[in-house]
């Protein structure tokens, strides 16, 4: 008996890109295309960035994360139904993203560890295998251990090995890249974390919760931010008696961003940058204040701001 012909996908390459051809070059599509991205944390921010990353014409992917689609995931995933309760997030993600685009190299790993005890050559090797990284881990162990590889990896490579973050901050969007190039500081360095420079082996359990409470506390002295949550709620969330709350809405707007700023650093690297667009290189983020309608840029470091003037186009930075 002959086996039947699988069907040939009715959505090519080129309707994905075709509305937005014009707006990019067919250079920078193919760029796009070329452009091998590994996604660490498939959750509200990774899930989402990478719905919009595939519709954006990005073919190769890896994504990584080891939990499953539970029913808090409702508010914020976009492939997270109730036909898909159980199902490892990495797995469910990669299913609705073939259904866009079938031709896509798309990865899947949910045996991957995202702590400090993950096996430094395996990551190694994901890291130097891509060009742009997209940090969307909840731990700050992960973080810590592949931001460090990451760094080392970079530091090896002319244009470095970018990565996008960006943190569910009460009522804002934000985001930023860590360049990872030779000479630039570690993501820790970036934020003035107690962990910067000692040995992974050392590090302990509560030594990584200090490094957290130090993160959000730089977050939280942005008046902006502090003012987001009532005091006895902002009290919880810095020294983390109360766990992640996220609003639908603010996390697909903060994904919209990552997949913007990963784009920018896919085309810088590709050689054909975006005109007129500026990528946010840590210390120094962007965030959009929703409450207020306002936009600005924030360095961690230095506790300034900056904004871009909305008819000259100047940078304008604070003076004290």
């Amino acid at each position: 008996m002959a086996t039947a012909l699988a069907p040939e996908p009715r959505i090519a390459w080129s309707q994905i890109v075709d509305r937005q051809t014009g707006l990019l070059t067919p250079e920078q599509n193919e760029v796009i295309r070329r452009t091998k991205v590994l996604m660490l944390g498939i959750g509200g921010m990774g899930m989402n960035a990478a719905a919009h990353l595939i519709r954006a014409g990005f073919e190769q992917f890896t994504l990584v994360d080891f939990d499953v689609v539970d029913g808090t995931s409702a508010n914020r995933t976009p492939f997270s139904f109730d036909d898909t309760l159980g199902q490892q997030k990495v797995d469910a993600t990669r299913y609705y993203m073939l259904k866009v685009n079938p031709a896509a190299q798309i990865r899947a790993l949910s045996h991957v560890k995202l702590g400090l005890n993950s096996d430094p050559e395996f990551i190694r090797q994901l890291v130097e295998e891509h060009d742009v990284l997209s940090w969307a881990m909840d731990g700050m162990a992960g973080r810590i251990h592949y931001t460090r590889i990451a760094h080392e990896v970079g530091s090896r490579h002319g244009l470095g090995k970018p990565a996008i973050e960006s943190w569910g901050v009460p009522y804002h969007f934000c985001v930023w890249t860590i360049p990872n190039t030779a000479g630039s500081p570690t993501w820790e360095r970036f934020f003035n974390l107690p962990t910067a420079g000692q040995p992974a082996s050392d590090i302990s359990p509560e030594q990584v919760t200090e490094a957290q409470k130090v993160f959000l506390k730089g977050f939280a002295a942005l008046p902006q931010l502090s003012e987001a949550l009532p005091p006895d709620i902002l009290d919880k969330w810095l020294n983390l008696r109360i766990s992640n709350r996220t609003f639908g809405p603010f996390v697909v707007g903060c994904t919209v961003l990552i997949a913007y700023e990963i784009l920018q650093n896919a085309l810088r690297i590709g050689g054909v940058p975006l005109e007129h667009s500026r990528i946010h290189r840590a210390p120094w983020m962007v965030f959009y204040d929703v409450r207020r309608n306002t936009s600005f840029e924030y360095n961690f470091q230095t506790r300034r701001l900056r904004w871009v003037h909305p008819l000259t186009g100047q940078l304008i930075e604070e003076t004290r």
